[in-house]
Formats: C-alpha cells, sequence, structure tokens
C-alpha cells in the first residue's frame, strides 16, 4: 500500500510539471491614432495540442487588458516564435505589462514590463 501511495504521488507530481513560458522579444511599430503593431516572441516547450502556448496580451498599470492575441495552435518546431496584434495603447501610458500563457497551467504567466518611450 505504501509503495502504491508514493508511485502516485510521483505521477502526480510529473503530471502537473510544466516548462515556463518566456518572453524573449517585444517590439512595437507606431501606426500612428496611438495604434501599434506589436510583435511578442515567446519560448515554450510545446509539444502538440495538450500542451503549448495559448496566447498573449497587454496590460495597463491597473491590470486592464489592451488587447491580446491568441495563438491557435502549437509551434513545436517553431521556437521562438513571434506572433503580431495591432492594439490601441493610450498615449498616457509610461508602461504596459506583455503577458502570456500556455493552455495547460493557467498559473503559469510570464510577464514583462515594458517602458513606454515619451
Amino acid at each position: 500500500m505504501k509503495r502504491t501511495f508514493l508511485f502516485t504521488s510521483l505521477l502526480i507530481s510529473l503530471n502537473s510539471w510544466s516548462t515556463p513560458i518566456t518572453i524573449d522579444a517585444v517590439k512595437f511599430s507606431d501606426l500612428g491614432g496611438q495604434r501599434y503593431r506589436v510583435d511578442v516572441s515567446l519560448v515554450h516547450a510545446d509539444s502538440g495540442w495538450d500542451h503549448y502556448a495559448n496566447r498573449w496580451w497587454l496590460e495597463d498599470d491597473n491590470g486592464n487588458v489592451l488587447g491580446e492575441r491568441v495563438l491557435a495552435h502549437p509551434h513545436v518546431n517553431e521556437q521562438p516564435f513571434t506572433r503580431s496584434q495591432t492594439i490601441h495603447i493610450p498615449s498616457t501610458l509610461e508602461s504596459v505589462v506583455v503577458k502570456a500563457s500556455e493552455n495547460r497551467d493557467s498559473d503559469e504567466i510570464a510577464r514583462k514590463l515594458i517602458l513606454l518611450p515619451q
């Protein structure tokens, strides 16, 4: 009975292990009118549909979501990978936080503070 419990605990522990997602690079291109093309490069050990980086988004300093990019499929053989989105960023903001997540572990969120040029 004791061995079964230890073995089960080990399996649960291994199944909940995840590879962290990393925000590798962020690029802003000014499109005018407070609109920016935001290019975000991510690194994650995507293994297929059961485990992949599934979105990135921008928040202001109050946690309001300014925009997001949903990643519709795994990028198993494409690391790092870059995806873009046009996002309205008010000129009053001094910084934004870029966040990224994966589909298997909702607590696994990468964060990167970006200071905006004034």
